[in-house]
């Protein structure tokens, strides 16, 4: 080769003949032809070096670099692999991942278009041997943006894989970043100097590798064998040199920032295993974590998850099998399942097998548990299962800290669920029988007939939950645990008998027969329909092509009233769909109504609608039954005659990026002159306009709004509390360097606890992964919007709302409270990406502020100058200009104009 190509990857190895094929194969199918390949074998003892030599021989993009010897760590290989590079960019991989296709392009058209120095791109992280996968550091690579100073994404410092980041070659010699080669870890100094050095990053959200990890312990990588004391080592001594970098560039707000990080994450990746560690590796780590400890400053501790604190504290006390307890427990577990004790001395948390005393070591003063809303504690409870003869004998038992009374004002059911299917049996369970302080128990039978009426005769495994309501419209689900005289019963096959079982700390029923209950349901559903069928499994889930010939094949005919909703492409089932469902269930009480979701979401339907868990056979049959459709999104089929009605998100304030092909919908729900020119201006004019107003409103304006937004504040124990809700706009494109959410610690400090924050970012992928989330320390003020709740619910309680451009501003508008406008990156969002129908400085439904000082400023405001006639508040009237079809019939309206 004698050109110079784009882009050198570089693929390090040492025994690893089997995988590095895999490797080297998914380099050469790159969209970016203009590669060279460097494989680098690190003194294999294997036949990893002829393996490389005869994929160089088929391949002349290929070179391979045999290293003599395995002197020195992986830092060896790699830098063996980046000097002999002749491509102005490289990039690095393990034998045992992969480069996705157009990975090395979209790599490099990010880099090049910044000018950057070097890019980072997705990456997911596969479980070879569980499956599970997962992106690597969403905080940092959900969205594409440009750096000029890692603090302006301080999470950054987390992202420490050297590999699958593509660097510039002049950037890295002219700051003179190598790999170190005498210890592991050495991706961590790499990139930590790269950042602190970097003038422009690059991210792309693509996924660029697949960086693929084995659990077993003959297959795992050297950094995962985290147990032996130069592993140990090798990572303190990689954290104390990323310090003296960071310090000799006077980077001290992102030293601590790295602090945080090995508190949080690598020092308790040590302790989690303690168990199985030998007396030497944990007496050095009690004395390595002790010198750490001495230069760090206290305000490392701010915002340190409650667990990692006490594993810190038990850690320097040599309390070892405490540590690892704490490793191990999250947030909530500490509250259920840990003593807890509060003394004029201070509060602590207490291991459950350590005596109730005080003692520094579980010491949580600055956490101010005692101020956390009573209503937003978690629960816990417990089954006592007994056989009976016709089933079983229930006794459940619910710990619910600080909530209100339950014996006069509270429900309670058992729900058993099948996860595959979405089938589940609730028993409700009456009065409390019993209430003791935080205390309640309800006896209750589990019937073997309702059993087999509700999930067949076959083979099945079944989860069992406890619901319960308290005091109001609230609902929390519970996984039972097994009490301790939970009677464990025997099976007997042959007469089909269900069995309970404790796994894990879960009850589950389950049940084993010669015949599979999915085999038998699916021939019972299917030779109804179907005669010339014999089995056709329902619940198998399909490709979106097979789902789309399933489709188009069926023999069904569409039903007027039957109504097939989805919401949010199945993640949630919320929004305008869930008020239309609402009104169909008052004023068309015998409409069939059926909801999709993924296996999580589907349980969130409304009562007595049926269940289509996503891109399964039941899900087409419904879909196909159904002669009306409802989404919010984009359900990716042709609706073929059926009527096919879009409510979409809201009233639109970001541009609608027009969709690559024409989309089918018949029908597009608007809100008024403006939300039609909007909408006709994104998707044209071939469907149908439907002025009805959005049913989202309905619950916000209705008679009863007022009576459910005092239930839920005396609920979740904040009606004495000014609410504010933190709800921002999806940010899917671009992203501007001055974006940010507010901190939290700095509105924690502003408001105190007159106030509590309700907080969500917005959804950035299809799995509903969230880049931010609440401190422990921060729980006394702050909470997340649960997922599976309704928004609806949080509007209505809310006393103030916080967003950018979310259409949510013009729901909550019309209940008249304040809304204040965060938008730190106004100017970038409003003219570059994605831009918007309505600039702030022209039509606002608030103050507009640019910086977490000025919000501390404005919420207060807005909490002392309460409006007294909301009707012609400021956001009501941004409401009434850009919705004036929204209203409290809404739902009502758009059952009328449709004519069902």
């Amino acid at each position: 080769m004698t050109a110079t190509p784009a882009v050198s990857v570089v693929i390090i190895c040492q025994d690893d003949a089997e995988r590095l094929p895999y490797a080297v194969h998914s380099a050469m199918a790159q969209s970016l032809t203009d590669i060279e390949i460097i494989v680098v074998d690190h003194g294999s003892t294997d036949d990893s070096s002829a393996v490389a030599e005869s994929l160089a021989a088929a391949d002349p993009r290929i070179r391979v670099i045999t290293l003599p010897d395995r002197a020195g760590k992986p830092g060896r290989p790699l830098n063996a692999g980046f000097d002999a590079a002749r491509a102005p960019w490289v990039v690095a991989i393990g034998s045992d991942d992969k480069v996705r296709q157009t990975g090395c392009e979209s790599l490099l058209a990010a880099g090049e278009q910044a000018q950057a120095d070097l890019v980072i791109g997705g990456v997911l992280r596969i479980d070879m041997d569980s499956g599970e996968r997962n992106r690597w550091m969403p905080g940092v690579t959900l969205r594409s943006r440009v750096v000029t100073d890692f603090a302006q994404l301080p999470e950054m410092l987390r992202d420490t894989i050297g590999g699958s980041k593509l660097y510039r070659k002049a950037f890295l010699d002219r700051n003179d970043i190598r790999f170190r080669e005498d210890i592991y870890y050495q991706d961590q100094i790499f990139t930590a100097k790269c950042y602190q050095a970097a003038d422009t990053v690059a991210i792309t959200s693509s996924l660029v590798t697949n960086w693929r990890r084995w659990s077993t312990s003959d297959r795992k990588s050297i950094t995962q064998r985290k147990s032996t004391i130069e592993n140990l080592s090798d990572r303190f001594e990689a954290n104390r040199e990323i310090d003296e970098v960071l310090a000799k560039h006077g980077r001290q707000d992102m030293l601590l920032t790295k602090h945080k990080k090995f508190l949080t994450h690598d020092l308790g990746i040590h302790v989690k295993d303690l168990e199985n560690t030998s007396a030497e590796y944990r007496q050095l780590l009690v004395s390595l974590t002790r010198a750490y400890m001495t230069d760090i400053p206290e305000e490392v501790f701010d915002g340190l998850p409650l667990n990692r604190w006490v594993m810190l504290q038990c850690l320097l006390a040599d309390r070892l099998t405490e540590a690892e307890q704490a490793a191990g427990s999250h947030f909530n577990q500490m509250l259920i399942e840990w003593q807890r004790l509060s003394t004029s001395a201070g509060d602590y948390v207490i291991p459950p097998d350590v005596p109730v005393e005080p003692n520094d070591c579980y010491r949580v003063d600055s956490y101010r548990l005692t101020e956390i809303p009573g209503g937003l504690l978690p629960a816990r409870g417990w089954i006592e299962l007994t056989p009976d003869g016709d089933g079983f004998a229930a006794t459940v038992t619910v710990e619910s800290p600080g909530r209100v009374d339950m014996r006069d004002h509270s429900a309670a059911e058992l729900q058993l669920q099948n996860p595959l299917d979405g089938t589940f049996w609730n028993q409700p369970l009456g009065s409390v029988v019993n209430q003791e302080g935080d205390r309640c128990t309800w006896n209750s039978h589990i019937s073997t007939k309702d059993l087999n009426h509700t999930f067949g005769r076959g083979e099945t495994t079944l989860s069992l939950y406890a619901g319960f309501h308290v005091g109001g419209p609230g609902y929390w689900r519970v996984r039972l645990r097994p009490a301790q005289s939970l009677n464990v019963s025997p099976v007997d096959p042959a007469a089909q008998q269900w069995q309970i079982s404790a796994e894990d700390t879960q009850i589950v029923l389950s049940r084993s027969t010669t015949a599979n209950w999915r085999e038998r349901l699916a021939e019972r559903v299917d030779r109804r329909r179907y005669p010339d069928v014999a089995t056709r499994d329902p619940f198998e889930e399909l490709t979106q092509a097979q789902a789309a010939d399933y489709l188009s094949d069926h023999r069904s005919r569409p039903r007027s009233n039957h109504v097939f909703f989805e919401s949010f492409a199945g993640r949630r089932v919320d929004g305008a769909p869930w008020g239309l469902s609402e009104a169909l269930r008052r004023h068309r009480p015998k409409f069939v109504q059926a909801w999709s979701g993924n296996h999580s979401a589907i349980f969130s339907r409304p009562t007595g609608t049926l269940a289509a868990p996503r891109f399964t056979r039941r899900y087409i049959d419904l879909l196909a039954t159904s002669g009306v459709w409802v989404d919010n999104g984009w359900l990716p089929f042709n609706p073929d005659g059926r009527t096919f009605l879009q409510l979409g998100h809201g009233v639109p304030l970001p541009r609608i990026t027009p969709p690559g092909q024409p989309p089918t919908w018949t029908h597009l729900v608007t809100s008024g002159d403006y939300t039609s020119e909007c909408l006709r201006d994104a998707y044209g004019s071939s469907m149908t306009l439907v002025a009805s107003g959005s049913p989202a409103t309905d619950t916000l304006v209705s008679p009863g709004a007022h009576e459910r937004r005092s239930l839920l504040r005396s609920r979740w124990d904040v009606a004495d509390r000014t609410v504010v809700l933190f709800l921002p706009a999806l940010r899917s494109g671009q992203i501007a360097p001055e974006f940010r959410v507010p901190n939290l610690h700095q509105l924690a400090s502003g408001l105190g606890s007159d106030f509590y924050l309700f907080f969500r970012e917005h959804d950035d992928d299809a799995t509903g992964r969230r880049t931010a989330g609440v401190p422990d320390d921060l729980r006394w003020f702050a909470s997340g919007v649960r997922p599976r709740g309704q928004l609806a619910d949080y509007l209505l309680a809310a006393d103030i709302l916080i967003s950018d451009y979310s259409s949510v501003i013009v729901d909550f508008g019309w209940t008249g409270r304040p809304v204040i406008h965060y938008a730190p990156d106004q100017q970038f969002y409003e003219d570059t990406d994605p831009g918007t129908y309505v600039k702030l400085d022209q039509l606002a439904a608030g103050p507009v502020v640019g910086d977490d000082e000025n919000l501390v400023q404005a919420i207060r405001e807005a909490a002392t100058s309460v409006d007294p006639n909301p009707t012609n508040s400021m956001s009501r009237r941004f409401s009434e200009e850009l919705a004036p079809l929204d209203a409290l019939s809404s739902g009502e309206e758009l059952i009328r104009l449709m004519g069902w």
